[in-house]
């Protein structure tokens, strides 16, 4: 027979007391739309289920410390198991209760905390995700070399290069046998564009419908047009709110047999990592984004040809909102297959004589031109392109320039002797001229392996490590860790901790036995209480799962957010972990028990990245890749105009810049 003391009591009193309110909202939930308390009191079918969890939780908790209480207080077996088994269920049901979704989404820690409804929730991510780009779009062409120039680059027409296929509307009143397309097709064409006429004009034009190449040399222009055109889609877009979102995306990260459809969700999901998987196939497959392809001719001959295949598959599923590809002309031409779904195509010509000299004018510079470029027909060819007559305009010191290799070392040694670029370091403290190229030489080599054009200080993972040695050396370091924690092989920031009650219980059963059979080493009574709680607390850790942010507002900012959910989950594994053996009054018995369990909490809330980011930059500081504080260097780098950043994001002024940095020689 069971004994109650005061506070058990209070326990009863407090637990029939929620179970009551309990069954009271389950009624009241089914006529919650006419029930004139509901209506009272502000409560939909949603919050009254919220609430009724709410009860459900405290009414098994009350339960929960009653039966663990009871555990010390009977030695007869039976009773033993059954209050164990009580104790043990009503733990689950409150966890459960505590983490529970009503919209199913195992990996969201609601907390009691309401959700907002689909369509709400879908127009914040909306107005975030454009705030964001916005911001991403403004820094880039804030801090670009091409944003030196003001100059209005003639374009050219040049339809042929997407099938040779220029659509002629037919008449209304025209008459046409009814087996005949409703477009003629007429002969190629190539035609020049008026000067300072802007590209969205292009894209709006009825006969393109959105659906545009850009196609230029090597320094031409492409993404800063790209960029222009992705501002004022932005800008419409925050105006109106049906016009579909314009997103730019790096095609050299593409990888052979995917879909345009599969990658251009993963690399929104990816890159902006707020954005659930389902809202971004959703955003897609109703027209609702505009894909701004970068990059093409990244991707090499023949998976370039493979990609232009999988984006006229994708245009094919009548994808009506816009699509823009950007390519450099030579390696688009040398292509077979053609992006024959797209509907015009734009070439932008080079830089003529009168453009360069009006601009070397308007700098004071025209001294320029007489000097050096008139009587160089290599220079002058090589600056007729924006990207590199601005570099001209910033390196030139007398020095004769003859190529586009003097050019970038030119324009390396200027920006390196630049007083105007000191400030990130302390006087004599910054990084010597060898050093400073040595890590951006590796930088480059890096993101060139990788095919990647931004790079996260804490996206870094054991790729990155130069040699085989290296790689199996961090390995064993973390091969014990991961048989309880996960894969060492990949780090991942722990920014936002969620928990899945799914997770927790497909291995539970395994936990509380494993549990079980280490404790009863003890004897049965040890075994029964250590053990189980032990294992339920243990499986407990492995139902959190952490996420990245989807947006970094400063470097690193993955790994200081892991150290921080790390630190919190091993306090909240202490506290659960105390509180459970105090109840049962054996805390000076289980502290060890507890401690261990809040390092692996800990570990699995992001001390584990943290211990992994570490290792693998101090391997790769070791050897010289890096420097010490390498958010610093990279501020360096940015000062100096040879990388931008973007929040937390770097990326090299110009593909162009970073292939010259991997193509230098790698001094140690």
């Amino acid at each position: 027979m069971m004994n109650l003391t005061n506070s058990d009591y209070i326990l009863v009193f407090l637990g029939l007391l929620s179970l009551l309110v309990f069954l009271s909202l389950i009624i009241l939930k089914r006529y919650a739309t006419t029930s004139f308390v509901a209506n009272k009191l502000n409560l939909d079918k949603y919050k009254i289920h919220r609430i009724s969890r709410f009860c459900l939780g405290i009414f098994t908790f009350c339960l929960m410390v009653l039966m663990g209480n009871k555990l010390f207080q009977t030695s007869d077996t039976l009773y033993l198991l059954i209050y164990s088994f009580t104790a043990i269920t009503s733990l689950q049901i409150f966890w459960w209760n505590l983490t529970y979704n009503s919209q199913k989404d195992p990996s969201s820690p609601l907390f009691f905390k309401l959700k907002l409804p689909d369509q709400a929730q879908k127009i914040k991510y909306r107005k975030q995700l454009l705030a964001r780009l916005q911001s991403d779009i403004a820094i880039r062409r804030k801090n670009s070399l091409h944003n030196l120039i003001k100059i209005d680059l003639v374009m050219e027409e040049q339809r042929h290069q997407v099938g040779g296929k220029k659509m002629q509307l037919v008449s209304q009143d025209q008459e046409i046998n009814p087996l005949d397309l409703l477009y003629k097709i007429g002969p190629a064409e190539t035609t020049s564009i008026n000067a300072g006429q802007q590209i969205i004009e292009l894209f709006d034009r009825d006969d393109i419908q959105g659906k545009l190449l850009i196609l230029g040399e090597p320094g031409a222009g492409k993404t800063t047009e790209l960029l222009r055109l992705a501002q004022d889609l932005i800008d419409r877009a925050i105006v109106n709110e049906t016009s579909p979102i314009p997103m730019i995306f790096e095609l050299s990260s593409w990888k052979n047999n995917q879909t345009i459809r599969d990658w251009l969700i993963e690399k929104l999901c990816d890159i902006y990592k707020g954005i659930p998987n389902e809202l971004a196939a959703q955003w897609l497959d109703n027209q609702q984004l505009i894909p701004l392809l970068d990059g093409l001719d990244e991707l090499g001959l023949e998976k370039q040809n493979q990609c232009t295949i999988a984006i006229n598959q994708f245009l094919d599923r009548t994808f009506q909102s816009g699509l823009v590809v950007c390519s450099r002309r030579e390696e688009y031409e040398r292509a077979e297959t053609k992006l024959e779904k797209l509907n015009g195509a734009i070439y932008l010509e080079y830089l003529s004589d009168e453009q360069i000299q009006q601009y070397l004018q308007s700098l004071n510079r025209s001294y320029l031109w007489n000097e050096s470029i008139r009587n160089e027909s290599e220079l002058l060819e090589l600056v007729r392109k924006p990207l590199f007559l601005t570099m001209l305009v910033v390196a030139y010191q007398g020095r004769a320039i003859r190529n586009s290799s003097e050019l970038f070392e030119a324009y390396i040694e200027q920006q390196l002797n630049n007083p105007n670029n000191q400030g990130i370091y302390p006087p004599g403290k910054s990084p010597t001229k060898k050093q400073t190229l040595h890590y951006l030489v590796w930088l480059a080599r890096k993101m060139e392996a990788e095919r990647e054009t931004e790079f996260l200080i804490e996206g870094m993972q054991t790729t990155w490590l130069e040699s085989t040695k290296q790689k199996n050396v961090y390995r064993i370091i973390f091969r014990l860790i991961s048989s309880l924690i996960g894969n060492p092989n990949k780090i991942q920031s722990v920014e936002k901790l969620n928990f899945s009650f799914s997770k927790y219980k497909d291995n539970l059963i395994f936990s509380l036995i494993g549990g079980l059979i280490f404790g009863l080493i003890g004897g049965l009574r040890r075994g029964l209480i250590f053990g189980l709680i032990g294992g339920l607390i243990f499986e407990l850790s492995a139902g959190f799962s952490g996420s990245e942010r989807e947006y970094k507002n400063f470097p690193n900012q993955g790994i200081w957010n892991s150290l921080k959910n790390g630190f919190n989950l091993g306090m909240i594994g202490l506290l659960i972990g105390g509180l459970s053996f105090a109840l049962i009054g054996r805390l000076n018995e289980g502290f060890s028990v507890v401690l261990i369990l809040a390092l692996i909490f800990g570990l699995r809330g992001g001390l584990l990245t943290v211990i992994q980011h570490f290792t693998l930059r101090l391997h790769l500081y070791q050897n010289g890749y890096i420097p010490w504080n390498y958010a610093k260097f990279l501020d360096y780098a940015a000062k100096h105009r040879f990388i931008q950043r973007v929040g937390g994001r770097y990326r090299f002024m110009h593909d162009l810049l970073q292939k010259s940095f991997a193509h230098m020689k790698l001094n140690r």
